[in-house]
């Protein structure tokens, strides 16, 4: 599981609905990102970041290089 994501994502109060509509692709591809069943593309993972306000690093580790 991708805890950092969760949490991130909770902290900024947005459902997994919400998020994927932000970044333009399904629900299910935030459910496989949060359950590490999914890698996104380096463009996704930098929206990811800046729309919960934080890092690829943060939410990725060393899979955001």
């Amino acid at each position: 599981m991708n805890a950092a994501l969760l949490v991130a994502r909770r902290r900024c109060g947005i459902s997994q609905e919400q998020l994927a509509d932000k970044l333009g692709i399904y629900r299910i591809g935030i459910v496989l990102i949060e359950r590490h069943d999914w890698l996104p593309p380096p463009a996704t993972r930098q929206r990811l970041a800046k729309v919960l306000k934080t890092t690829e690093q943060e939410l990725f580790g060393s899979a955001s290089k």
